[in-house]
C-alpha cells in the first residue's frame, strides 16, 4: 500500500471517532443486557462496540508503527461494524413493515365491523 496516499490526521480522527462511538455502544450493550427487554440488542451493541474500539487501537497501531497489517486489522473490523449494522437494519425494515401490514389489516377488520 502507497502510504504517501494515507491523511494520518484522518486516521487520527477515525481512530478517535471510532473510540467514542465505540464506548458508547459498549455502555449502550451493557445498559441492554441489564434490562431484561433489550438482551439481543446489547449484546448487538456490544459487539458492534468491540468491534470499533479493536478499530481505534488498530489505527493508532497504524499511526504509530506504519504496520499495513493493523491498518488492514482496522478495515476488516469497519467491514464487519458495517456488516452487522446493515443487517440490522434489514431486519428493523422487514419488522416495520410487518408491523405496519398487521395494524393496516387490524383497522380494515376494525371498520369493516363497525358497517
Amino acid at each position: 500500500m502507497d502510504n504517501s496516499n494515507v491523511s494520518y490526521q484522518t486516521l487520527k480522527d477515525l481512530s478517535y471517532w471510532t473510540g467514542f462511538v465505540g464506548i458508547w455502544s459498549i455502555i449502550i450493550g451493557v445498559v441492554g443486557i441489564i434490562s431484561i427487554g433489550g438482551i439481543i440488542s446489547g449484546i448487538l451493541a456490544l459487539i458492534m462496540g468491540m468491534k470499533l474500539r479493536r478499530t481505534k487501537m488498530d489505527l493508532e497501531s497504524y499511526i504509530n508503527s506504519n504496520n499495513e497489517q493493523a491498518l488492514q486489522s482496522a478495515l476488516d473490523n469497519l467491514k464487519s461494524y458495517f456488516k452487522i449494522a446493515g443487517v440490522m437494519i434489514i431486519i428493523t425494515l422487514i419488522m416495520v413493515i410487518i408491523v405496519f401490514g398487521i395494524m393496516l389489516g387490524g383497522g380494515f377488520s376494525f371498520f369493516q365491523n363497525l358497517m
